[in-house]
């Protein structure tokens, strides 16, 4: 008899444990439509610069989606360099507990941080202090982007500004060039994004003891041009921010030695606007 009621007891503390285990969900879609805003209406969104100064998508770009839920899905598109829009696919499925929310979110480019909070659905982002040199353009993974829609067709906006650094030199070859503000402003790392359905996104970096600058790396030293007028440019992407006392600029060279040059004037780098400086010469 009392063999008879443990068992009893077993199944249904094993029964309860079922019935209070979350549902395991993989909801995402196979596929889904990705765009940037309209150039007309919005001249800055745009992930490369081409010839003719519009940014399009890169191959194989990635990007985190949040299908009403605060699960990080990770896409990769499916077009080539050069795709203004097209599909992303679903790299692979991960099933989950599913906390739901009120929207659908893209984040540009993936990071397993990208994060949503589930209470006011501020988007948690990265900005990266180490930016991959492109010539005449934007780093690949620099243009952080976001998109908020009803369904997976998502129209990515920009969230951060861009500066261009204009060198030139005589036989001289960079191999990174990095920017740090005079007083220590933020320009890297975490940032937190309010967006909402036909809106502009607001967007706040999250203050901390790092991320007090922000490189653009040569993956093989780049030769820059010799006169001002034959310069050789370097794009930044930074978060909206006011350098109150201006910024230094340090380059490395591929025979080891280092520039730098200042300027103490206050500069605003602003969300979707580009501030391209003079052309320094590189002693």
């Amino acid at each position: 008899m009392r063999k008879i009621l443990c068992l009893a007891c077993s199944i249904l503390v094993a029964g309860c444990s079922a019935l209070d285990s979350p549902k395991m969900e993989d909801n995402g879609p196979a596929k889904v439509y990705a765009t940037v805003d309209n150039p007309d209406k919005d001249a800055g969104t745009r992930i490369y610069l081409g010839d003719d100064l519009r940014l399009y998508w890169n191959a194989d770009d990635r990007i985190s989606y949040f299908d009403k839920e605060i699960f990080n899905y990770h896409y990769r598109f499916d077009g080539a360099s050069g795709d203004r829009s097209g599909t992303f696919s679903k790299v692979k499925s991960v099933f989950h507990s599913s906390v739901e929310i009120s929207h659908v979110y893209g984040v540009y480019p993936y990071d397993e941080r990208n994060a949503v909070d589930e209470d006011d659905e501020t988007l948690t982002v990265w900005f990266p202090s180490v930016q991959a040199y492109a010539e005449g353009s934007i780093g690949q993974g620099a243009n952080v982007m976001a998109a908020v829609s009803e369904d997976n067709n998502l129209k990515f906006k920009n969230l951060g500004g861009y500066l261009c650094i204009k060198l030139y030199g005589d036989d001289v070859s960079v191999k990174s060039v990095s920017i740090t503000g005079n007083s220590g402003e933020q320009l890297s790392g975490e940032a937190n994004v309010k967006t909402e359905i036909g809106g502009i996104p607001q967007t706040s970096i999250v203050s901390s003891g790092t991320g007090k600058a922000v490189k653009v790396e040569c993956s093989s030293p780049v030769a820059i041009g010799k006169s001002p007028d034959d310069y050789t440019s370097f794009w930044f992407v930074i978060p909206p921010v006011s350098f109150s006392n201006g910024f230094t600029m340090k380059v490395e060279k591929n025979d080891g030695g280092t520039f730098e040059k200042s300027t103490a004037k206050s500069l605003t780098i602003k969300r979707n606007v580009i501030t391209s400086m003079t052309p320094v010469k590189v002693d």
